[in-house]
């Protein structure tokens, strides 16, 4: 979670505003960060990842 927390304020500088970040996080609940991710900053790395270990394992 930290590091997308840093990743937002990177991305979004001066324009990131962290109540809209916790929002964003309680609002979707138990979902995965890399889900998170993905939504929030349009960086779908992990979830390709994740999609490369269940292809490589089958």
């Amino acid at each position: 979670m930290l590091a997308l927390l840093a990743d937002a304020r990177r991305l979004f500088g001066e324009r990131f505003e962290l109540r809209r970040f916790h929002n964003h996080l309680w609002r979707n609940g138990n979902v995965p960060l890399s889900l998170l991710r993905w939504e929030y900053l349009g960086d779908r790395e992990e979830v390709d990842r994740a999609d490369a270990l269940v292809t490589a394992s089958a």
